[in-house]
């Protein structure tokens, strides 16, 4: 859902390379700690900051592999940097619900299934919610008011997702 967005800011990613002197791993950093404020600003009960700090977090993460990719600072450390910071700001974001919205410790260990799966092998592309589609649900959910209903959601969606990768390992590895 999110790879058209993705293509555009790719496309902007020289205008991020060529006037940044931030690192593609420094990108990483940013998100890392945007998704850290978005987990304190739901623990504090304040969605609506929350949800500002988890779009800019998707942000963050989008432009650091288009800079890496500019630049040609990608690496097989950078890929695996950006994705354990995506999980660990995943989990900030979460654990900050978690105090107010019980439901979130499940919405994190189905997201983390799916994301689980997938790096056991990088082709199992399937499912309705990868983590940009989840973080995007939870910044509407957030901005409506609606968490509580929202993050049932999101773990039912991504326990889908997590099932549907299964079933594709299963008939196709």
């Amino acid at each position: 859902m999110f790879s058209g967005l993705r293509k555009h800011i790719d496309y902007s990613a020289p205008i991020w390379g060529k006037f940044s002197f931030i690192s593609p791993n420094g990108w990483t950093l940013l998100g890392l700690i945007s998704s850290g404020l978005a987990g304190w600003f739901f623990h504090s009960g304040e969605p609506v900051r929350a949800a500002l700090a988890v779009a800019l977090a998707g942000v963050f993460d989008t432009i650091d592999g288009g800079v890496a990719r500019f630049t040609g600072k990608k690496t097989r450390f950078g890929a695996i940097f950006d994705a354990s910071l995506d999980r660990l700001g995943e989990g900030m974001i979460y654990a900050g619900l978690a105090g107010r919205y019980p439901q979130a410790v499940w919405a994190l260990v189905f997201s983390y299934m799916v994301s689980y799966v997938r790096a056991k092998d990088d082709s199992i592309r399937v499912g309705v919610a990868e983590r940009g589609e989840r973080l995007a649900l939870l910044v509407a959910f957030a901005l409506a008011g609606w968490l509580s209903w929202g993050l049932w959601a999101i773990a039912g969606l991504a326990a889908v997702s997590f099932l549907m990768r299964l079933d594709y390992a299963r008939n196709h590895l």
